[in-house]
């Protein structure tokens, strides 16, 4: 079948079809538009059917659009933070962080301070300390899991979406 004929016998079925679909008649022209370069591009598609050639090809079609809409889309005005975020709660969580690194058994405490503090590898605090890759990682572990069962005992720490505290509220007096 030839791109005339197909434009001819389904030129208004399938503007109607992408119009269910898309809001925009003008983007719906542009969708259609695409479809039939496409069909030019590949010299008498679906040669057995060639109407499902034409629907799947106008599906993928409008999926692109879609895909390519979203990109493009600004951000809502109620992200957007006008002033300079607060860091109160930053400094809340290390605070009482720090005193409870104090309070943590010397093997936790020393693997944790060398990796997370000082940015060694756990790898190279095994080395340097002569103990087992696998007991430095355990210790690390530990160290803040109980870390954080202190944290969250005290405090509702409340994340952003880069997991960085950006609230924390006492749940009860505690020592940070």
């Amino acid at each position: 079948m030839r791109l005339e004929e197909l434009w001819n016998d389904y030129h208004s079925e399938l503007l109607n079809f992408i119009r269910q679909r898309v809001n925009c008649p003008q983007d719906a022209e542009d969708i259609l538009q695409d479809v039939y370069i496409k069909a030019h591009q590949h010299d008498c598609p679906g040669k057995d059917n060639p109407r499902a050639w034409l629907y799947q090809t106008t599906r993928t079609t409008i999926i692109d659009y879609y895909r390519t809409q979203k990109s493009h889309s600004p951000l809502p005005e109620t992200i957007i933070a006008d002033e300079p975020v607060d860091d109160t709660a930053v400094k809340v969580v290390a605070n009482c962080l720090r005193s409870e690194v104090e309070n943590l058994p010397a093997h936790y405490r020393e693997a944790l301070i060398a990796v997370d503090f000082e940015g060694r590898s756990q790898q190279e605090v095994s080395e340097a300390v002569d103990v087992p890759y696998p007991t430095i990682r355990s210790r690390v572990q530990r160290a803040r899991q109980q870390l954080r069962n202190t944290v969250e005992q005290c405090c509702h720490v409340f994340f952003d979406y880069q997991q960085e505290a950006w609230q924390c509220e006492a749940k009860q007096p505690c020592a940070c």
